[in-house]
This record gives C-alpha cells, structure tokens and sequence, in this order.
C-alpha cells in the first residue's frame, strides 16, 4: 500500500532539532504502520534539500517538517509550533486522509448501504467517539479501495435502527457499553448477520484482518 511519509529536514548544528531529536525518534515508533518517518541531514545532501523548497536560508530559522500525502500530487503539509511528540501526534492524525463515513442518523446509514467497494464488504466501527480515529483512518487509506469504512457513534441509535431494516443488525454492540469501540464486518459471503471481530483492535493485526478479508472475498468472487 502507498504510505504517507513524514520527513524532518535539518543540520546537525541546529540546536533546536538537536534538542528535540530524542522525540523524533519516540514519535516514529509511536506513528509504526500509519506513516514513516524519516530525516534528512541536509548538510550531507543540500542539492536533495533543495529540489525540495528546503534552502539554506530556511534552515536558518530551524528545522523544517512536512507530512508527504501518499499520493503524488498531494500538496506536502508543513508542521508549525514546538516539536513534540505530542504535537507531532496530532500533526499527523489532523492530516491523515480519511475514507471512513461517519454514520450519524439514517440518511447517513442509508447512503451508506448504497456504496460499494470492489469487493461489497463493509466494516463497520462502533465507538463512543464521534471523530475518526488516526488508527481508522489509516486503515480505510489503506483499504478503501476494496471495503466501505463506517464509524457509527453510540449515541447514533437511529443509524443503528436504520440500518436493521437493511439487514445490518448491530443494536447488541450498545447492550455494554463499557466493551466499546467494537468492529464488525458485513458480507453475504460471511452471513447474513454482521460478523464481530474479536482480536486486537491495533494496526497491525487489523490490517492482517482485513488483508486476508479481501484475499477471501476475491477468491470467493473468481470461484463464481
């Protein structure tokens, strides 16, 4: 799949990234499967910088972080502010692409039902947080070309009861609230109820998921 990367253009006598560098390195494992990250020495490579916008005269006012969208023609995003894990953090979930609907009410629910990806199956994440997550969007970015991606806030009860009538029956997921956020998926291939999906609500092992998902779906389609 197509990353997004994030890339710090520096020089080593530059004692602002210097300072901020161990915090470089802690965001980079905490942002592992959603973006890489990587920085660039531009005294060791200045034509590379460069042909980047990144000039000498930038670099006199400091380091210069941009967010590199995973398509070509995407505009890079410039960071602004103290560099900090956290505001590194939030840097990047602001400016993640997202191909997931936020389902709130049943007209959402039923453009939802209409749309359909390549391979028709649809994931549904149900959540007591009504924004989509660095997490989620990373994941429909990743897959959207093959599943519809939906986050469905707990307090939606009518997107809920919309999308019963469509043979998407999730009302058992409100029954413990405390066990929320919950995923499932829907297929006809898989059943005629929504599947929930039991493992770990972490990039990676959704990934793996949702991969082997598609494989199936895709052999099943070809066997037809």
């Amino acid at each position: 799949w197509l990353s997004t990367v994030q890339v710090a253009f520096y020089k080593p006598s530059d004692s602002v990234f210097a300072e901020a560098a161990d915090g470089y390195k802690e965001i980079a494992k905490s942002l592992e499967g959603y973006v890489k990250v990587a920085a660039v020495d531009c005294s060791q490579d200045q034509a590379f910088c460069d042909e980047r916008g990144v000039g000498r005269k930038l670099l006199r006012q400091g380091p210069v972080i941009r967010l590199y969208g995973y398509r070509a023609h995407d505009r890079p995003r410039l960071f602004k502010g103290r560099i900090s894990p956290k505001a590194l953090y939030k840097f990047v979930a602001r400016n993640m692409p997202s191909f997931a609907t936020v389902i709130r009410d049943g007209k959402d629910a039923q453009n939802f039902i209409a749309k359909r990806a390549s391979t028709g199956a649809k994931i549904f994440l149900i959540s007591k947080k009504t924004k989509v997550s660095l997490l989620y969007s990373s994941l429909s970015k990743d897959f959207h070309q093959h599943v519809d991606f939906a986050l469905i806030p707990s307090s939606a009860h009518r997107a809920l009861g919309s999308l019963k009538k469509h043979g998407v029956d999730m009302e058992d997921a409100l029954l413990d609230e405390d066990a929320l956020p919950v995923i499932y998926v829907h297929h006809p291939s898989i059943g005629k109820k929504p599947r929930r999906y039991r493992g770990k609500l972490t990039y990676q092992e959704l990934r793996k998921y949702v991969n082997t998902l598609i494989k199936r779906l895709k052999k099943i389609k070809n066997e037809l």
